[in-house]
């Protein structure tokens, strides 16, 4: 049985199963998600500025009830970039998500056909990017992992783990070489 009430750091353990080894596990980047949320940061302090400067107790009320609002919004969705795991391991890639709502979403190496590497001159600046994972079957919905930190160290262990698995080779044979 999962347990819910645990810590981000503890995300993974619950679904690596016995035998499989962890390469990378990363969160997406918090700062890139305050960056992205920067205007409704904007809006929620405007509204605290009206609520304090305001005569009327109803403008007041409702100013305060949206900040309040928009507050708990960004909380949320800052509690969910905290709670997001993106894990290589050596049998598959890993996307966990969800404070309130758990999910994992994984492909095998096996089943992986393309590797795309999306960076925007604020990806660039603060060192990230969007890697997308293509499946050979498409349907299943799992494409992106954004706002990978260290995106260049992320890519390197994608491409070895797809070159590697797709190679019929052991994982564990290629780091050995590699060790060397």
């Amino acid at each position: 049985m999962r347990r819910w009430l645990v810590w981000p750091h503890e995300l993974t353990a619950l679904y690596v199963t016995e035998g499989e080894e962890v390469f990378i596990e990363q969160a997406p980047n918090l700062l890139y998600s305050l960056v992205f949320r920067t205007l409704e940061v904007l809006v929620m302090f405007s509204l605290l500025i009206m609520a304090s400067r305001s005569t009327d107790p109803v403008v007041t009320q409702v100013a305060l009830a949206f900040a309040v609002g928009i507050f708990l919004w960004l909380l949320k969705a800052l509690g969910e970039a905290a709670y997001t795991r993106y894990v290589l391991t050596n049998y598959r890639v890993l996307v966990i998500t969800g404070l309130f709502e758990r999910n994992c979403e994984w492909v095998s190496w096996r089943k992986v056909t393309d590797v795309s590497t999306h960076r925007s001159i604020l990806d660039g600046l603060l060192g990230m990017a969007t890697i997308r994972i293509h499946s050979a079957h498409e349907a299943t919905g799992f494409t992106e992992l954004r706002d990978v930190p260290n995106p260049d160290e992320f890519e390197f262990w994608v491409t070895k783990l797809v070159q590697t698995t797709n190679k019929r080779a052991e994982v564990d044979d290629w780091l050995e070489a590699e060790m060397d």
